[in-house]
């Protein structure tokens, strides 16, 4: 099944993919066939136009990737991106489509580029199961358009594949935002692709006759050079569009109250909505090792782990820990001496001797027996951490972008905790 543009849904059976795309590959392959010019040039020039726009969309954004110092630097102005990588798929393909295409063999060349949508639908059936709905629908349209052409209705034929383009677009168009939200929008390059399947398609239903290219070609070179420089220098961060947001709040560690911070900050601008609510400033809070930007929060309900020694024997401490609602426990030895470990969790001894930072996840966390191999002046340092934020940060979630995706463990409640650990 699949979404069409957010409006509705198509699905169908997993087992017609055989017989849609099959019968869409043989019609297609016989239309061609059957077509009296053109048939070679039909058959060869869409893969080489895919393998060449696809390519010349990967290399463009190797080289603004190499050009820019940033690590992140696509979603502040996106559109001098996607520009660029459809702006470069398009002009390769269409300088291969310019050497091998023969306008007066359109009717071999309109079936041809979908005997390869097809087969690269094919493909998808096997490699990525459930992928194959993105292509059947518009199979089942120039299946019919090519059992046209073979039926002699040539210009009903056009109707119909041109029908199956859009349908095609309506689909498979929503793959590019996806690929920016899955790979970020630096490395969506091959999904320019999409964009190709519609030239491919299209290209037999409007270039009937000969000459005309040239000024089109120019067009996308130019476009090309122009989406490339503003991708080189626009700026890498607006407030409107920030790129890694992950709101934590945090509370302990000799702190009156909690306050709201910045996971893995990068000193992006914030938009000024989320200013109004928590006025960000520059902190060192917690001595992290990057710049760290912090603010304000409302009282935490949530309460420190519990931290109960058990025994303490031979400067081996045995502590039970004990909480709520804990999703993520980090622990972590604050000492000089480099002998102190934690040896064991949950009865089980860690490996090569122990360790002095280690981390749970999972509601196991909820109530852990810790062995620590001690030291004069050791402490446990505990942050317990639940996943998301309480309902007094309802406001400034929603005042944060979308852009903003939250990373690794996403937003959260962090209570620190200092355990001083006893010797004998």
């Amino acid at each position: 099944y699949t979404d069409v543009l957010r409006r509705g849904v198509i699905s169908l059976p997993a087992w017609t993919r055989w017989p849609v795309l099959g019968a869409a590959l043989l019609l297609c392959s016989a239309a061609v066939l059957r077509a009296k010019q053109g048939r070679v040039r039909a058959l060869l020039a869409p893969p080489l136009m895919l393998v060449a726009g696809g390519a010349a969309a990967v290399i463009a954004g190797v080289v603004i990737g190499a050009v820019r110092p940033e690590a992140s630097y696509g979603l502040a102005n996106p559109w001098a991106l996607r520009g660029l990588f459809c702006a470069a798929a398009l002009l390769a393909a269409f300088a291969v489509a310019r050497a091998l295409y023969r306008p007066e063999g359109w009717r071999a060349a309109l079936p041809g580029a979908w005997v390869w949508v097809v087969a690269v639908g094919l493909l998808a059936a096997f490699a990525l199961p459930g992928a194959s709905i993105m292509f059947m629908v518009p199979a089942l349209f120039a299946a019919f358009g090519a059992a046209l052409l073979l039926a002699g209705r040539a210009k009903m034929a056009g109707w119909i594949f041109a029908l199956a383009t859009v349908v095609l677009a309506v689909i498979n168009q929503p793959l590019i935002p996806l690929a920016e939200d899955a790979l970020m929008i630096e490395a969506s390059a091959p999904f320019a692709v999409s964009t190709l399947f519609l030239l491919i398609t299209a290209l037999p239903l409007i270039w009937h006759k000969p000459g005309g290219s040239r000024p089109v070609l120019a067009g996308l070179a130019v476009a090309t050079l122009g989406f490339g420089i503003a991708a080189a220098v626009v700026p890498a961060h607006s407030p409107e569009h920030p790129q890694n947001v992950t709101l934590v709040q945090f509370s302990g560690d000799g702190l009156d109250s909690s306050v709201y911070r910045i996971d893995r900050d990068r000193g992006e601008p914030l938009p000024p909505a989320m200013m109004q609510i928590a006025a960000f400033a520059p902190s060192d809070t917690d001595g992290a090792s990057w710049p760290r930007r912090v603010a304000p929060a409302p009282p935490m309900r949530r309460t420190a782990t519990k931290a109960e020694v058990t025994e303490t024997a031979n400067d081996r401490v045995s502590l039970v820990l004990r909480s709520t609602d804990t999703d993520r426990l980090d622990l972590r030895l604050v000492t000089d001496d480099n002998e102190a470990r934690i040896v064991s969790v949950g009865g089980f001894d860690l490996a090569q001797g122990g360790a002095q930072r280690i981390s749970c996840w999972g509601r196991s966390c909820r109530d852990v027996e810790l062995a620590v191999q001690s030291a004069p002046d050791t402490a446990l340092r505990i942050d317990d951490m639940a996943y998301g934020l309480e309902a007094e940060s309802d406001a400034l979630l929603q005042a944060r972008p979308a852009t903003a995706t939250p990373r690794q463990w996403g937003d959260r409640r962090t209570v620190r905790r200092v355990v001083l650990l006893p010797t004998e």
